[in-house]
């Protein structure tokens, strides 16, 4: 498979209404499904079994199982979710009826004289499956509940997810635990973990390096790794995930009774964090910088140090920092040679970070200054110094905190997401499209959101842009937490039949699909997505 890397709901009524319907699709007939106790309208009731058919698109003729309608005709209506659907006849057990255009996924229910009865949901298909055959229904979890996945990234025709989680797919055993990095193939099975990993902590991002050794960065929030402590937040890792290391001289006090004190193993990456790093980069010339919310970097002088007493030292730098290839600190770099210390870098906190063309890293959250220069919560950065990069202009930028950001290298746009209500002096309501200077993609228009806010975006190579959150309609339609878009935010037509959506998406990766379709793969933290149970990642597939 090819791969490209790109980064409660409501059926229209009201909350109750869907869950009551999830409860009702039982095996045997329902015997009270009116709201009201006491309701003298109990001959009403849904029966067993499935529509027929089970799913189906906008227009399909369905039948389902439901009694006391007969005689009734004219005085109820009958919905899938928040729309009304048109019957087409009406039977002593049975009713027939057409699935209503923009109609999603959701439960079916009769409205009679402003009483309710909930049936079982119909599944309405549209242009995005989700892939049966990827195991994202087991995925991730974290003692039971779905765990957290923070960064998926392709490796050759498999991936790897890190985040924080203690299991996956039901794979982890006591002698072969699974925490917070896995290797999955690319059809979502478990393939191999590291012993112990970051045995605390959490892996926020895992880099791929242009050299064998190590293959990889991860970072995040952890002191250890694979049991092998003195790692802060950056870990240089083997093909395998385990951690390189490397057998040093160290100072043996008592080298008669204990001659073999004299050495130790430590990691070969010799470089960390007080504090977390969202992610690490890699530059054009091989060096790595890493970007999130420290206080220090860390390394250690292992030639002063014995091998229960490690000297560490501690410079003062915050938000962003460049490290060689061995871990130690480029002084180059956003950095005060007088002071012996790092530049202010940004004032706030950093909630999301992206590195896009021209050399430049993009940094957004709750700053309003960088290096004590005016930053409005999102500025560009010089790979080459740590500068700003005064070509990406924003102007005023953002009124409230942002939360996310994602780039498509092919199309060249950001997508900036968070609490703001304005943007550089315009309506913005939580999204704005950027291109690479900052400037405005005009051709989107974001329609009226309601119900909620939207706390995921990210665009596809055919510009189309996939958003969740909070949000129950998108343009007047019942959207509940995710809403397929075009390039100029109307939704897309034929893709948005796809039900309720519960979590947060932290990363979208485009692939191909093995049809040839577009595919699109989903992490976060999430339980589900079209009504239906997931872990955490899901594949979808996206028809013509």
């Amino acid at each position: 498979m090819l791969m490209k890397l790109i980064n409660r709901y409501s059926y229209g009524l009201i909350t109750f209404l869907a869950i009551a319907g999830l409860f009702m699709a039982c095996t045997k007939e329902i015997e009270k499904t009116s709201v009201y106790p006491g309701s003298s309208y109990e001959d009403i009731s849904f029966l067993s079994g499935l529509p027929t058919p089970s799913r189906g698109g906008e227009g399909s003729v369905v039948s389902v199982k439901v009694k006391g309608l007969k005689g009734r005709e004219g005085n109820f209506k009958f919905y899938v979710g928040e729309l009304e659907a048109e019957v087409l006849s009406v039977a002593d057990s049975s009713i027939t009826f057409k699935i209503p255009v923009d109609a999603i996924t959701s439960t079916l229910y009769v409205k009679y004289q402003d009483k309710f009865f909930f049936g079982p949901d119909f599944i309405v298909r549209g242009k995005v499956l989700i892939d049966p055959a990827f195991a994202g229904f087991t995925g991730a979890l974290n003692n039971a509940s779905p765990g957290t996945i923070n960064d998926i990234l392709p490796d050759g025709q498999d991936f790897i997810i890190a985040g924080l989680f203690d299991n996956y797919a039901n794979a982890a055993t006591a002698a072969a635990p699974i925490i917070n990095l896995a290797k999955i193939t690319n059809r979502g099975a478990f393939q191999s973990a590291v012993t112990r990993g970051t045995s605390s902590g959490v892996i926020n991002s895992i880099t791929k390096l242009p050299i064998p050794i190590p293959q990889y960065l991860v970072s995040g929030v952890f002191s250890e790794y694979n049991t092998r402590k003195g790692v802060n937040g950056i870990a240089g890792l083997l093909a395998g995930m385990a951690l390189d290391t490397v057998i040093i001289d160290v100072i043996n006090p008592e080298p008669v009774l204990h001659p073999l004190d004299g050495k130790d193993t430590v990691a070969t990456f010799n470089g960390g964090v007080l504090g977390s790093v969202l992610k690490t980069f890699v530059t054009t010339d091989n060096k790595y910088i890493a970007v999130g919310n420290f206080s220090h970097y860390v390394s250690h002088f292992y030639e002063r140090s014995t091998r229960d007493n490690k000297l560490m030292d501690l410079v003062p730098v915050s938000t962003i920092m460049r490290m060689n290839a061995d871990g130690s600190l480029d002084s180059t770099f956003n950095y005060d040679l007088v002071a012996h210390r790092g530049n202010p870098a940004a004032n706030g906190s950093i909630s999301s970070t992206v590195q896009i063309s021209d050399k430049r890293i993009i940094l957004a959250g709750s700053f309003i200054k960088y290096n004590d220069v005016d930053a409005s919560r999102i500025v560009a950065v010089n790979e080459s110094d740590g500068s700003i990069n005064t070509s990406f202009n924003v102007g005023s930028g953002a009124d409230g905190v942002i939360s996310q950001v994602s780039y498509n290298a092919l199309t060249g746009k950001l997508v900036v997401v968070g609490e703001f209500r304005n943007f550089n002096g315009r309506p913005a309501n939580g999204i704005v499209v950027l291109n690479s200077d900052g400037s405005f993609d005009n051709t989107f228009n974001l329609q009226n959101l309601e119900g909620g806010r939207i706390s995921f975006g990210g665009q596809l190579e055919d510009g189309r842009i996939i958003i969740t959150g909070s949000f129950k309609r998108y343009a007047g339609k019942g959207r509940p937490g995710i809403a397929v878009l075009n390039a100029d935010g109307s939704l897309a037509p034929g893709y948005n039949s796809m039900g309720a959506f519960e979590g947060q998406i932290n990363k979208m990766i485009e692939v191909v699909a093995s049809s040839g379709n577009v595919g699109v793969i989903l992490v976060g933290q999430f339980s589900r997505f079209d009504n239906v149970n997931v872990n955490s990642i899901v594949f979808l597939e996206l028809m013509p």
